[in-house]
């Protein structure tokens, strides 16, 4: 059987968005759910968005990008929703809807990766 466009692509991704390439290991938790080595790569994005008043704001985000398969909470796959949030050790970002965008997006047609927007958690401590 000869392998598809779709077929190549998703098996790459495991490979792209490993820890041994461009990634780094999150662990991802929605409320005392969590799961742990989740491979995703980050960039800081700034969003446009327009206020209750007209006004166009710019928002900054912390975009992780990865197969939209992994995102897994406790083993099972689910899809981002606000407040999820990844940690690396040190830092804590939450998962945030900007503007009248979901907290996600498909980075490309077929869904296979996605874009979770998130912001860096303050702590008060």
């Amino acid at each position: 059987m000869s392998r598809t466009f779709r077929d190549s692509m998703t098996s790459d991704l495991d490979a792209f968005y490993s820890v041994n390439e461009f990634a780094q290991s999150f662990t991802l938790s929605r409320g005392v759910r969590e799961t742990e080595s989740i491979a995703a790569i980050t960039a800081i994005r700034t969003y446009e968005r327009v206020d209750s008043a007209g006004n166009v704001v710019q928002v900054e985000s912390v975009d992780f990008d990865m197969p939209s398969q992994s995102y897994e909470i406790d083993g099972e796959q689910v899809d981002p929703a606000p407040g999820d949030r990844f940690g690396d050790g040190v830092n804590v970002w939450e998962a945030m809807a900007i503007g009248r965008r979901k907290c996600f997006e498909a980075i490309d047609g077929d869904a296979l990766t996605i874009r979770v927007h998130a912001k860096k958690v303050v702590s008060n401590g």
